[in-house]
């Protein structure tokens, strides 16, 4: 398995749990994970991957994996904070990656400073993301707004433990820099079969869902579903499948 790879999912993971579990005590929590994701490149197609997980809060801080965030406000009703995520290792591709990718230059991650938000309404909670390149890889950035609920499936099965199944629905922008860099194909990187492409900014539809099981006091098994619909200005991308990018994953985490 290649570093990339590894981070890749490893990111992604780390923002479900912190999705699925809410809330979580202060200290260390630990965990193992597997995932069974597909690529929306050219070629490359599904890939199964297992690994450990980490993540530590005290106070406002938080530490999930390799993204450190700080609360700025936490109320009741609405929390903002900032957060730093670096995907060095864990966005794009690698020429060899792919036989459609050969001829084309690596398309690196970055270090983004983000934004967050959640507000409550009601039984529904409204969440956004905005990102911003800030390592200069590509000057993009991305955003992403998501209207979702959860649902203690144990208050209508009252032989199981607490369960809690999680779905939002949303959309997400990305940048024409930012698809420019990932999607996009220079002149000196087209062929015969591989068109040069600008690609501008684009929408896509996004979802997630969990279900989340406290097995223990200490010990939560979570199994999650990722899919985002690409925008029509990535699926016209020479290199991309047209296809959605989708992942599956079942994780196990421990409270110290």
């Amino acid at each position: 398995m290649k570093l990339r790879y590894f981070f890749l999912t490893y990111l992604f993971f780390i923002s479900q749990w912190a999705w699925s579990q809410e809330g979580p005590p202060e200290g260390w929590s630990i965990g193992v994970a597997s995932a069974y994701d597909r690529s929306p490149y050219q070629g490359v197609g599904f890939e199964l991957k297992a690994f450990p997980l980490f993540s530590y809060k005290m106070g406002r801080f938080w530490l999930k994996g390799l993204s450190p965030s700080l609360q700025v406000i936490s109320h009741d009703e609405i929390d903002l904070g900032i957060f730093l995520k670096p995907e060095l290792f864990g966005t794009g591709y690698e020429a060899e990656d792919s036989l459609f990718l050969r001829g084309m230059d690596e398309r690196k991650g970055s270090l983004l400073l983000g934004l967050e938000a959640r507000l409550k309404l009601d039984r529904l909670k409204l969440e956004v993301n905005i990102e911003q390149d800030i390592y200069d890889r590509h000057h993009g950035r991305k955003a992403q707004v998501f209207l979702g609920s959860g649902i203690p499936l144990n208050l209508f099965i009252d032989s199981i433990p607490f369960t809690l199944f999680k779905l939002s629905l949303g959309a997400g922008y990305y940048s024409s820099a930012y698809n420019n860099y990932y999607y996009g194909v220079k002149p000196s990187e087209a062929t015969p079969d591989r068109a040069v492409y600008s690609p501008g900014s684009s929408i896509s539809l996004l979802l997630k869902s969990s279900i989340m099981v406290k097995i223990t006091k200490d010990f939560t098994l979570t199994i999650g579903y990722a899919n985002e619909v690409l925008g029509r200005e990535v699926k016209d991308s020479p290199i991309t499948n047209g296809n959605n990018s989708d992942a599956y994953s079942v994780f196990l985490t421990y409270s110290l």
